[in-house]
């Protein structure tokens, strides 16, 4: 997965997992950006979800694709890192840096 996105561009994301389907109604990939800790409360705290556009089953045994849309703009997704989510069935993945630019 490339650590780089740009606004509106289709991304893939590999993900492992045991199970031979994944529903993909199951599945959501967030972008959270990281908060900062000079205060009680981070006002730039922000959670973003990316449109799913496809999920390649089992490229390789238990290794799956999914293709996500990033943000499509600024105002939604500042430019700036993020933290890269795969949830699947309420549990998320280890997150992984991306920046958006």
């Amino acid at each position: 997965m490339t650590t780089q996105l740009k606004y509106g561009e289709k991304v893939m994301i590999q993900v492992r997992s045991p199970r031979f389907q994944l529903d993909k109604t199951k599945l959501q990939v967030t972008m959270d950006s990281p908060p900062f800790t000079t205060h009680g409360t981070s006002m730039n705290q922000r959670l973003v979800q990316l449109g799913i556009v496809d999920v390649n089953r089992n490229v390789f045994p238990g290794i799956h694709n999914i293709v996500a849309t990033g943000p499509p703009s600024g105002n939604i997704a500042p430019p700036g890192y993020y933290m890269l989510f795969v949830n699947f069935n309420g549990v998320p993945s280890v997150a992984v840096w991306v920046q958006i630019k």
